[in-house]
């Protein structure tokens, strides 16, 4: 059993290191780091916010309650049923946080990269078979049948057609959701 550690300090440099003051140091330098951190991630979401609410203020009601801005049309084909497709997704909360891309571009500059994912070369598009009720929530997989290949489109998803009163993650519960997709031609 250990009963008393002591810490000689040997030479010139050891001698005037202060420990204390460069723990002080580094915390405050982490502090200013982590403040800065929460100051873009503010601007990025208003920014990511105020796209959004000009989107929605020209998207098309649809009787369910999702509504769909397409961004860019695409050659207005629309998949076939039992078709596969592929589509770069990115999901905002209606405050305009990113909480998830298949996108490693928008994640970087979102300052949401994971590496971890990138090694796991999961930065892609997702798949979808065209007309298949399963494996997205309700309102996105309604989203997705409304377009056409090549659409670029944000789809605004109400609390209900979501998740509901559940958390998902970084989804809070009763939260409405903001998908961005780009259908593959």
């Amino acid at each position: 059993m250990i009963d008393k550690v002591e810490i000689v300090r040997v030479g010139k440099d050891a001698k005037k290191f202060n420990a204390a003051k460069t723990f002080t140091l580094s915390l405050e330098k982490i502090k200013k780091e982590e403040e800065l951190k929460k100051q873009k991630a503010a601007i990025l979401r208003k920014e990511n916010k105020t796209l959004l609410d000009n989107y929605l203020s020209k998207a098309t009601d649809y009787p369910s309650g999702i509504k769909i801005y397409v961004a860019e049309k695409g050659a207005g084909i629309k998949p076939t049923e039992g078709e596969k497709i592929s589509f770069d997704y990115a999901g905002y909360l209606a405050d305009g946080t990113l909480f998830d891309t298949g996108i490693e571009e928008l994640a970087i500059k979102q300052d949401i990269f994971n590496p971890q994912r990138k090694a796991a070369n999961a930065y892609k598009p997702l798949d979808y078979t065209f007309g298949n009720k399963g494996g997205f929530i309700e309102g996105m997989t309604e989203g997705l049948l409304q377009l056409n290949k090549g659409d670029k489109a944000y789809i605004f998803i109400p609390s209900n057609l979501g998740y509901g009163e559940r958390a998902m993650g970084p989804i809070p519960a009763n939260s409405n959701l903001v998908f961005y997709v780009d259908i593959k031609p």
